[in-house]
């Protein structure tokens, strides 16, 4: 990939605004070059963020759109109707944006949104502190599945629902029932140039700036990388929810842009350490009240889309009181398995709630669910690169939970474009739904003691360190070799 320099000039006209208190306050800013000044390095990383949208030419650029570009400083709490919204990350911006302009009750709630990744990567022996390799992952895999989702949430509006098989790949009502081609060509371009914005303004922050300083004695790689994630979100007009379904309304399309990063930036190469995941299934409340998969949130209405009503939605889920405690890293998603006859014995894993979900079998294939789930960019590159890693595909049978119990699961992990891998240690049920599933003891004596008491209504069902690896086809973890194959395909050598 070509290299960048934080002086390099983008499509628009980029309007940045600094540090505001309300980001639908209106602009009051002078139009300025692309090309800042710059300051002077920082010793340390902190958090950044910043939205951006496009807004219409001035008189004084009628060829040239402006990027209008906000950074939300070190306060980006906001609140809505009592609520308290931290806006640095994309999916409470999401929900402010729902709470804000009165689209909760809508459906999709926002709109249709994607997450992508970015990694700005710098070489420490770099004689240029401003020279920054630029690594985007997947630009077009994403936009072209917020164009789908987008269609395919109108499409639910109009007429409840999509025609869509449940991967998405076969539908019979045609995108241009809903919305014009010429719309869908205009948020794209938006959408780029709100990518572009958004990582020029990464490139110029004290984020990138602390790159330069991050002095690690443990660490000899050359190349550092800052990760930053980008969504891009699609928010239909007011004027477009109606009830004549032969009539297409306004369709303009509303195109939003954020980024944000933790600031630290991290070795280029460095494999990301195990974590815990739970399992969603139903529980007993304090009354006794045994619960159903009905009263879990789950992604059924919309499984192949991507929509920030999810980040509202999936919320329950992520509470530390059910089943999201300190200490647990993902929430896997189940349901019963079609061919079971009983409707609570055999349970399909689907997907985490912002994650695939994969697991590699002792004879050598790899599975993750191919109905039902949102196909992400990471899933879609582990399947590319299985078979260069000795793995064989396997998308016609379903992950099954008790297969763990039975021993025939050799590794676990999830993906995400932001995330790429992370290998699972631990899988724990809620105790209580334990008696509809054959579990293993939790040995609560090797816990993180701080975490020890939130797990208490949980028990183990699988953990990785159990798996007897002399029967395994392979040396070395397979995660590994995977996460080291996404790599390349991401441009690292």
């Amino acid at each position: 990939m070509p290299k960048r320099t934080a002086s390099s000039m983008s499509e628009a006209i980029i309007l940045r605004e600094g540090e505001m208190d309300d980001p639908t306050d209106t602009l009051n800013s002078c139009h300025v070059p692309t090309t800042t000044t710059r300051r002077s390095l920082v010793t340390f990383s902190a958090p950044w963020s910043c939205t951006a949208s496009v807004v219409k030419s001035s008189s004084s650029s009628k060829d040239s759109p402006i990027v209008k570009i906000q950074k939300l400083g070190s306060d980006p709490i906001r609140s809505v109707s009592g609520r308290n919204f931290d806006l640095s990350t994309s999916s409470e911006w999401m929900e402010y944006v729902e709470g804000s302009e009165s689209r909760i009750n809508s459906e999709g709630g926002a709109g249709a949104y994607d997450t992508m990744r970015c990694d700005l990567v710098r070489n420490r022996h770099s004689s240029s502190v401003t020279e920054v390799e630029r690594k985007l992952w997947g630009t077009k895999f994403h936009l072209n599945r917020l164009r789908n989702s987008y269609c395919s949430l109108l499409k639910i509006v109009r007429y409840g629902k999509t025609n869509a098989s449940d991967d998405g790949t076969k539908n019979d009502i045609h995108d241009s029932i809903v919305v014009g081609e010429q719309a869908l060509e205009k948020a794209l371009e938006e959408s780029r140039l709100i990518i572009d914005a958004l990582l020029e303004e990464a490139e110029l922050s004290d984020t990138m700036l602390g790159l330069a300083q991050v002095q690690d004695p443990n660490n000899s790689e050359d190349l550092l990388t800052q990760l930053i994630k980008v969504s891009v979100l699609w928010t239909p007009p007011p004027r477009f929810y109606g009830s004549n379904k032969e009539t297409r309304f306004d369709d303009t399309i509303i195109v939003r842009g954020h980024a944000t990063s933790s600031g630290k930036p991290f070795p280029a190469h460095r494999r990301p350490d195990h974590i815990i995941a739970t399992v969603a299934l139903p529980r007993v409340d304090e009354e006794q009240k045994e619960s159903t998969f009905d009263d879990i949130p789950n992604r059924d209405r919309f499984p192949h889309m991507k929509v920030a009503a999810w980040c509202r939605l999936r919320k329950p889920l992520e509470s530390a009181d059910t089943y999201k405690p300190p200490g647990v890293g993902e929430v896997l998603m189940v349901h019963p398995a079609k061919d079971d006859q009983n409707g609570v014995g055999q349970m399909e894993v689907l997907e985490g709630l912002t994650s695939n979900f994969f697991v590699i079998y002792k004879d050598g294939t790899i599975r993750t669910a191919q109905n039902g789930v949102l196909h992400g960019y990471a899933r879609h590159i582990v399947l590319k690169c299985a078979e260069t890693c000795g793995l064989t595909v396997d998308l016609d049978n379903p992950v099954i939970l008790q297969d763990a119990a039975h021993g025939l699961w050799a590794e676990a992990f999830i993906t995400s474009s932001s995330r790429l891998i992370y290998p699972i240690q631990r899988i724990l049920i809620p105790t209580e739904a334990a008696s509809h599933i054959t579990a293993l003891e939790l040995d609560k004596d090797e816990l993180d003691p701080e975490i020890q008491g939130k797990l208490m209504n949980f028990t183990e069902y699988w953990n990785v360190e159990s798996v007897d690896n002399e029967k395994l086809k392979w040396s070395s973890p397979r995660w590994q070799a995977l996460f080291d194959e996404m790599l390349r395909y991401g441009g690292y050598s």
